[in-house]
């Protein structure tokens, strides 16, 4: 027999991240693809990494005289990166096109409405993302109807891994 137990602790909000949890970053692969036909995947792929990594490593070397470049920031470094590592060609005209996809993304088919299923605890986002990225995505895929807060870490001013970070939510 299984005994019930009362938990230890009550759940009084859940917290997703919005980039790879509630929005899928290779859905920019299909624009990428229009723009380099055999690359999208490839490209998508070492954009989405070298823009972790560049967050991370300015959440680890963050002083107080350095400035913590916004994610907009990091997300056009990142791309940049990705295309001249892969030698191809980016004009003005297609980065445009391709960060822009970036505030574009398509949720996971499953976000609404598990979101939705997960009412009446508050639901947020703490996201690397500034709220200028992050307010118009989840509006336009309909999740922001299910969110009670979209936290960027701007607040914080530093990246996660930071604990700062976390403490948003708390």
């Amino acid at each position: 027999m299984i005994a019930k137990s009362t938990p230890a602790f009550l759940i009084d909000a859940l917290v997703f991240d919005a980039y790879g949890t509630l929005f899928d970053v290779q859905s920019v692969a299909a624009t990428v693809e229009r723009l380099f036909p055999g690359r999208g995947v490839e490209l998508s792929q070492l954009w989405r990494s070298k823009q972790l990594e560049y967050s991370w490593l300015q959440s680890l070397m963050q002083s107080a005289v350095q400035r913590r470049e916004d994610f907009a920031a990091v997300t056009a470094h990142a791309l940049d990166y990705a295309a001249e590592a892969l030698c191809l060609s980016l004009t003005g005209a297609a980065r445009h096109r391709l960060l822009d996809s970036y505030l574009d993304l398509s949720a996971y088919a499953d976000a609404e409405p598990t979101l939705a299923r997960l009412a009446p605890r508050p639901r947020l986002i703490l996201s690397n993302g500034t709220r200028a990225m992050l307010e118009p995505l989840a509006a336009a895929t309909g999740v922001a109807r299910h969110l009670d807060v979209i936290l960027s870490v701007d607040a914080a001013g530093i990246y996660k891994p930071s604990p700062r970070v976390y403490q948003l939510a708390v």
